[in-house]
Parts: structure tokens; sequence; C-alpha cells
């Protein structure tokens, strides 16, 4: 079953409200297996108020820790702690705190294996009152044993002091003839008195002071009156920096008069001088004690006095909710019950005429009345208090009492017992029931896959699950009595408040509050965390903590962002996608952003680059330039890969100028750009918004209409530019330097004049003679220049630079007319060359001439493959291989120019 919320409430509720003070302990071991300490694990508000600290103070800390002699307000810990283990059954005590003043009940009962709890039941009151009710009966027989001059007013002041709790008390004899009193006794702490003697600078006993208007009616009154603080009353008897002093340093609080009379005749009266802060205990008994004293100036008030008592004793016993009982003890030590009160009668279901003069085995039986004798028995034979719980059925009905007894002593020996029974039997069934509750509670939330975190009213962590332990890792030892913001450590330093604002409404209207956070571990790690907190509460809706549930949410955002990123973004070059630009587009056509700039751009040369070079290195100089788009732009601008080779930037409150300037740095980056394979170049054309009733689509339209005419005009100069890149690339990629071309141009051209070609053809023969291995651009590196033989597979990876150069050449306008030349310059005239395979006359005549120059300048300088040979050499291999790889009669041509050449050189 899994506990709801009200009901676990309800239970905390109670456990953290209840009188006494509660606190759950868990034994430490050593290796023996004994214990060396004991670990504060849960306390209510009762204990902590009980202690005086607070309890995330203590809480998840040891005895020692937090006291290294184990003595905390009075109570020594490790030794009432060490009384859990020495019987196997629960234990109960009496025990007093010096420091709090007061006695207390305490019963120890174990829970499970090394752990028990510890409870504090406050009886000072209970104990207080019989020992404020024996000092009234021995003041009682002590009155009738004396006569008025044998008054020991000392000794009234001492008992005053004892039944009031007062710092001081002082008794004044009123001289009505004088008008004045006379101190006659002095009571207090002996510490204090000696330092109320050395400020005031006098002995108290034995001071007679004036009697002011405002004496005379506290001395005539019967009940006590306040006099306020000793500055109030003092008259200027006493020098008021004197009374300051004495305030200051003695810490005094209120002070309290009652008077001493007799047939409406002033005989003196009681100044009682209160601690600050404290109150007088028992007034009732106070002014009880008081008016006593008139028994001794009138003998035949006695009896009518003793009456008083009588009644004032009953009134005080019956006025208690717990059972009380007083117990009569004769000399042989047996005894019988006196009297009862109210809550015995209530409590037992037997009137109080059927108890007086009763044994317990009389009043319950055998079997229950020895079980009842035996702890009073105990409590004669020790002479002191003693407290126990005791559980058995009356009526049919199982009942557990917390009994306290306290001897009353006289010639020593115990001549009365008090007794006082709380039934509790009802906490003891809650107990049970909050015991099983917790433990299922907390299985349950430790098998949850979801990390939970639960505070008190004061945002301290009380309990994590396994998996709180895991994402803050933090453990629950060191969590437990941290503040929540100490351990759920967010990056965007999130303050968990219990009451905060957003926290409180939520509450207010019935809800959860919940986000994405992301946490800091206590070692570091970062992890996105889905939340929510609730306030824990009672059946009152009084807040009592703050359950925080959370899981671990990484990967499910990381997904989201990706999705959310690839939705709006281009995969490619990381700008924004056409979708999010065309959106971004409305939101920003607003007037708060005119004049809005729109700049087209479409990339040039990306077909050849793909076909020649691949689409790997088209998109490289895609996103190359995409990276000088976003350098250019500024960070409120939008720039976004619209096409396949189209890019659009939008440019909230930029001018015309403006707008022509990024456009300048755009193609000035272009420029500079490292050719590899060709410089990245691009057209552009802008348009700019000014008036708000402009239709944004067809500023849109007239930017991209510029960018077209552009890359009209800039066409030839934009391929003559490709161009030249190519021309570069090649000489970079196969060491072939511009002489080279150069030789092959001016050789070329001298066969052509020879064979009286046409103009055009000459044309074409040059440029063939410069561009004819531009395939050769696409070869890898380390193939151009392997000087040993190339492997089969690196041959025919070399043979397509010719289909290379081909498709390069038919990309580009200037280039097409001689594409079928730059793919047939390999081809033999016997027909075994490549690619196609041509024959003779099949192969065209201007890749046939460029065949044979080609292969002379080839042999003539020098290779990474072969050194330079002489030029006879040379053209003999032309003439042997005339026939086989070239053809005959360009062969026979280029030999006489050479040999021409030659003559000339040598004539000259």
């Amino acid at each position: 079953m899994i506990i709801g919320e009200v009901n676990r409430s309800k239970y905390d509720h109670m456990i953290e409200n209840m009188p006494d003070g509660l606190v759950y302990f868990e034994s430490v071991l050593n290796e023996s297996g004994n214990d060396i300490d004991y670990v504060f694990l849960e306390a209510n508000k009762s204990f902590e108020q009980l202690i005086g600290l607070k309890l995330e103070k203590i809480l998840g800390k040891k005895i020692s820790q937090v006291s290294p002699n184990g003595k905390i307000t009075g109570f020594d810990f490790i030794d009432i702690c060490s009384k859990a283990n020495l019987l196997e059954e629960n234990i109960k005590f009496e025990y007093y705190s010096a420091v709090l003043e007061k006695w207390y009940l305490i019963y120890i009962y174990k829970s499970e294996q090394n752990h028990f709890c510890v409870v504090f039941h406050d009886f000072t009151e209970v104990k207080s009152r019989a020992e404020k009710i024996n000092i009234l009966y021995e003041s009682t027989v002590k009155f009738h044993e004396t006569t008025f001059t044998d008054i020991d007013y000392q000794w009234i002041a001492d008992e005053l002091l004892k039944l009031s709790g007062a710092m001081f008390v002082l008794v004044n004899v009123f001289d009505n003839g004088a008008m004045k009193t006379m101190t006659r006794g002095f009571s207090g702490l002996s510490d204090k008195v000696r330092q109320a003697v050395r400020i005031l600078g006098f002995e108290i006993i034995g001071k007679i002071w004036d009697v002011k208007e405002a004496d005379i009616g506290v001395m005539k009154s019967k009940k006590l009156v306040r006099m306020g603080r000793l500055h109030e009353f003092s008259f200027n008897r006493i020098p008021p920096l004197v009374v300051n002093i004495l305030e200051r340093m003695l810490k005094l609080g209120d002070s309290f008069g009652i008077g001493i009379t007799h047939n409406e005749a002033i005989l003196g009266s009681f100044i009682i001088i209160m601690k600050e802060g404290s109150r007088i205990e028992n007034p009732d008994i106070v002014e009880l004690y008081v008016n006593q004293l008139g028994i001794m100036l009138l003998r035949s008030k006695a009896e009518e006095d003793i009456k008083k008592i009588g009644q004032e004793y009953r009134t005080v016993f019956n006025g208690s909710q717990d059972a009380m009982f007083l117990i009569n003890v004769n000399r042989d030590n047996s005894f019988a019950y006196h009297m009862v009160n109210k809550g015995y009668e209530m409590d037992v279901g037997i009137c109080a005429e059927a108890v007086n003069g009763l044994t317990p085995r009389e009043l319950y039986g055998e079997l229950i009345g020895k079980q009842i004798e035996e702890h009073y028995i105990d409590c004669i034979a020790a002479k002191k208090p003693i407290i126990y719980e005791e559980e058995f059925s009356l009526l049919g009905e199982k009942k557990v009492w917390h009994t306290l007894l306290s001897p009353i002593i006289s010639e020593n020996r115990v001549v009365q017992i008090v007794g006082s029974s709380r039934n509790i039997t009802k906490l003891k069934e809650w107990e049970d029931e909050v015991a099983r509750e917790r433990q299922l509670f907390k299985v349950t939330l430790h098998s949850i896959g979801d990390a939970v975190i639960t505070t008190d009213t004061d945002n301290r962590i009380v309990m994590l699950n396994n998996a709180a332990e895991e994402l803050t890792e933090w453990s629950q030892e060191d969590a437990a009595g941290k503040l929540l913001n100490e351990v759920m450590i967010t990056v965007s330093d999130k303050k968990y408040g219990l009451l905060e604002d957003t926290l409180v409404q939520d509450v207010k209207n019935g809800k959860q509050y919940g986000e994405y956070k992301t946490l800091l571990s206590r070692n570091g790690n970062k992890r996105i965390i889905s939340s929510s907190e609730s306030f824990i509460k009672d059946v009152c809706t009084n807040v009592l903590g703050v359950v925080m549930v959370f899981r671990d949410v990484t990967e499910e955002k990381q997904k989201e962002e990706e999705v959310r990123y690839l939705g709006y973004h281009d995969k490619l070059t990381g700008l924004y996608n056409r979708a999010y630009f065309e959106e971004v587009l409305v939101r920003l056509d607003h007037e708060a952003n005119m004049p809005l700039g729109i700049i087209m751009g479409d990339a040039n040369g990306l077909k050849m680059v793909n076909d020649v070079f691949g689409h790997g290195e088209g998109d490289k100089m895609l996103q190359r330039i995409g990276e000088i788009f976003k350098t250019i732009c500024g960070d409120r601008d939008v720039v976004a890969r619209v096409g396949g080779d189209e890019f659009a930037i939008i440019l909230p409150r930029t001018s015309y100028d403006k707008a022509n300037t990024i456009i300048s740095r755009i193609k000035q980056m272009c420029s500079i750009e490292i050719i590899d394979p060709i410089s990245p170049s691009i057209a552009l054309g802008v348009s700019i918004k000014t008036n708000k009733n402009e239709d944004i689509k067809k500023i849109y339209k007239l930017a991209e209409d510029r960018m077209y005419n552009n890359k009209l005009v800039e066409s030839k100069s934009i391929r003559s530019s490709i161009i030249s890149s190519l021309k570069k690339t090649l000489e970079e990629r196969t060491h072939e330097t511009e002489a080279h071309g150069q030789r092959l141009k001016e050789f070329s051209m001298k066969i052509g004049k020879i064979m009286d070609l046409y103009d055009n053809e000459l044309d074409d023969l040059s440029l063939l003679a410069m561009l004819h291995d531009i395939g050769k651009i696409a070869i890898p590196d380390y193939i151009l220049g392997k000087p040993a033989k190339l492997t089969e597979d690196e041959w025919k990876i070399m043979k397509s630079h010719c289909e290379i150069g081909y498709r390069i050449a038919v990309a580009s306008p200037e280039l097409a007319h001689i594409a079928n030349l730059i793919l047939s310059h390999h081809e033999r005239w016997d027909g075994n060359g490549y690619p196609q395979g041509l024959k003779g006359e099949e192969i065209p005549l201007l890749s046939r001439i460029i065949a044979v120059v080609d292969a002379y300048d080839a042999m003539t300088s020098d290779r990474p493959y072969h050194a330079a040979i002489q030029n006879e050499v040379a053209l003999k291999e032309l003439e042997r291989c005339s026939g086989t790889q070239f053809d005959p009669y360009v062969v026979e041509k280029f030999v006489e120019v050479i040999i021409s050449a030659k003559t000339k050189f040598s004539e000259q």
C-alpha cells in the first residue's frame, strides 16, 4: 500500500506536535558489537524545544559530535541511551535536569535492532505540586506547634522561595505606629544574595523602610499583586543607579507582593522578586501559603484554615487531567488508597468512594493487583520517585499507563505516595501505526525509480531515496539536516525556498510546482532533471514540509534539443534553414526593425566542384561560405541557407549603405580564401524595406532578382576566375610550371602553322596546351608525385584525369568547345590508348598534336619518376613510336619544327 499524503501527514503532525519530547536513536557499535555512541536519527518539535538546539544541528550526528561529554541541557544522553541495551524490555526512570530545573519521566523502547526511541515526559508540575502540598502540610504542622513570638521568618521566606520559584523573597513586618516596615526574612540563591548585598552596600535583614501609599495597598491584598520592576516600586528608597545595576547584573524581572493580615489589620507583607522572563510557580499555592500565617495569629481559625487547605489541595488534586491518587503507607509498609481524582475515575472506571481504603489486590484482583503493588513496594524501598509503564486489561479492554510515583518522606520513612498515571494507550497505538506506516513509506520511496527528497518546515532535508542519492551524489547520512539548496544546486543558482511566492500560490491553487533544471551534483557532474515540488500538509492544511520528486531527463532533453536544432538549422552549415528563415522574416517584419534588409546569395561553381571533386568538396565550399557569412554578420542578424547553393541574410535596423558594406566584406573574404580546390565565390543581391506598408515578400523577391542579375553580369569574370583557380591548382598539384604550359603552347602553335590550321583551331590548340591535364587536380597527391611505378589501381585512378578534365570543361562555357579534345589527348594512333580506345584519325587532330608535344616536353624535362634526356634521344623515341602511339604525320612535322629551331639557334 502506498501511503497517502494526508494519512502520512496526519501521523507526522501527531508526532511533531505531541507535548512529550521524542527522539529516535541508532546505536554506533565498535568491532566487538558494543555501543560506543548514538546517532540522532529523528526528533520532534517538543524535543527540539527541550534541548534548546535546532534539529538541523543534531540530526544525523553522533551524541559525541554534538557534545563531547554527552551532556546537553542538563541531560547526560550517553548515560540515558546506554540504558537501552541493559534490558530486553522497555525501561523507565525519573530524571532531573539541573539546567532546565525540571523533572522528566524518561522511558525507552526498542523499535528494531540497534534502534530505539526515547520519550521525555515533563512531570515537574505534578512533582512540584506534590512537593508544594507537602510543604503546606509540614508548614501547617509547624504553625500549630509554634507561638507568634517564636516565628522563624527566615524559614518562612525559605519555604516561600521553594513554593514560588522566585529569585528573592522578602518578609516585611509592618509597624503601624511608625509607618515603617522591617525586613525580617530574606531568602534567595546564596551567590545571588551575596551579590545583591554587595551592590546595595548594606545588609537586607533588619533594614527599615519608609511605607508609601502603594505599599499599603499591597499589604492589604490577600492575592498576589504585580508591583512591576524594582525601579517601579523602590520610590528612590534605593538610589536609581544602584537599582539599574541590580536589574542589569542580576537580570531581575517582575516583582509581586501579598499582604499578611488578620481581621483586616495589616501585619506585614511578602515581596517576591522573579528572574527576568520567569513567572511564579503555582501562585494559588503561594497565596494559600501566605494566608496560612493567619493561623499563627489566631488559633481559633486553625480548623477553618486547615479545611481551606484541604479544599485547595483537592482542587489542585482533582484539577489534573492525569489519573492521580494518594496512597497512605503504614509503619509496616502496608498500604491502601487514601484518595483518587476525577481523572482516575474516568480512566479506570471506578468511583472514588469505592477506591478509598482498599489495596490494589482488593480493588483489581490478585493478578493485576500484585503487578501494581510491586511498583509501590519499589517506590517505598527506593525512597525516591520512580517512573514506569504498565499494561493490563480492565473491563475487557487493554490499556497502557505511563506512571510516576513520588514518595512523601517523614522521619526517614515513606508515609504517603503521590501517584500520577497518564493513559497512553492511544499514543502507543499511534506510535506503532506510525512506525509501520513510516517503514512502508520508506520502502516504497526507496523502490520507485524517481528521485525523492523530503524536507521539514525549515526547508532542511529529512530523507533522500536511493535514486536521489545517486543523482545528487549525496548520501542520506551526509544530507540529513542540510538546507535543500545546499544539496540541490542548479546551474542557474535557483534557491529552493519553502515559502517562495510561486510555491505558495501553486499550493493555494492545489497544484504541484515543476520545471526543468540543470542539477550540479556533489562531485560536480551536471544532469538535466525534471522536477515537481509539493507541500506536505496536515489535515488543517498547515505546511509540514516539502516533497520534491525529480528524474534524470538529460538524454531526453538532448534529443529534444537535437530535434529542435535540426528543425530550424541546416545540418551541413549550421546556419538556419529555410523554414526558420521564413518564420523569422514574418516575426521581424514590423516597424521597430526598419530599415529591414535582406541579402540573397548564390554560390558560384558549386556544380563544377561537385562533378569534378565530389559532393564532399562541394559541401566544404558551402560550409566555408557559411562561416564567412557568420563572421561578417552581427549577433542580431539572421543567416540562413535557403536552398542547395542559396543563402539569405535578414538585417534588422540596417541601412542600404551598411548592407552594401556587408556585401563588400563578404566578397573580400571570398577573394582572399585559400584555393582548395577553387576559391569560394558567391553572387549577392540586396533589398531594403523602409516603409511599413511595403510587402516583405516583394522585398525578398527584389533581393533575389538582383542576385540573379549580378550573377549574369559577373558570370564571365566568375568563369575566368574559376579557370584561373583551376590552372593555379593544377600547377600546384602537378608541380608543372607555367613555363611548361608556355613551351607546349609554342610548340603546338608552330606545328599548327606548318600544318596550315585555321586561326580558330590555333586558338583551341593554345587553350588545349594550357589545360589538357586539368583533370589531374582531382588526382591524389601521392599518385601524382609517386617516383616509382604506379600499381594497377593507382594507374586506373591516374587515367581517370581525362574524364575529369572533360567534365570540368563541359561545366564551363569558355572550355566546353575543347572538352572532347581534353578527353582524347591520351588516345593512341594504334587504338591502344584511353579512355575511349580511338584509333588513327578517329582521334581529334588537335589531341594528336598535344600528345606528341606533351610527350617530348615530358622526356626533356625532369619529372619525379625520371630525369630529363637529350633532345636527340627524345626525337628518336618519338620516331620510334610513330605509327603506334603517335600520328606519323604530326611526328614528322614536330621533328621539322625542332630541327628548324635548332638550326636557327646554331646560325645565330
